[in-house]
């Protein structure tokens, strides 16, 4: 599912995410590297809900059929498509280990939405 009000290849504004490895804050578009790859982002909304997680293992499932059609066998799976995870669930309240593993293969690529609506990191 496509999340509404984001068209695809659209330019949206960019928000301040915390990485999850070490809780530093970052804007989001600074973690995208402008490097000719297709970016795919996948806002989880809350992992804790059973009903999302199910809903997340499906789009798990989903981009890793598109890797696999789209990049070549002796690259990594993320050479052709980036794969970007934003959880609105803070990062101490889960532990990556319960996402699908597609989804975190690369640490540095999962983010939480843990930003107070004036900028305040609520840690």
């Amino acid at each position: 599912m496509l999340a509404e009000g984001l068209p695809i290849g659209k330019s949206f504004t960019s928000q301040i995410v915390v990485h999850y490895v070490d809780a530093r804050p970052f804007h989001l578009h600074d973690q995208m590297s402008t490097d000719l790859r297709y970016r795919v982002l996948v806002f989880t909304g809350d992992c804790l809900l059973s009903s999302q997680l199910e809903k997340i293992e499906e789009t798990a499932a989903a981009q890793e059929r598109l890797a696999k059609c789209y990049t070549p066998l002796e690259d990594a799976y993320d050479d052709v498509i980036d794969f970007i995870t934003v959880s609105s669930t803070p990062h101490a309240a889960f532990e990556k280990e319960s996402l699908p593993l597609f989804l975190v293969q690369n640490k540095w690529k999962l983010f939480c939405d843990e930003v107070s609506i004036d900028g305040v990191c609520i840690l």
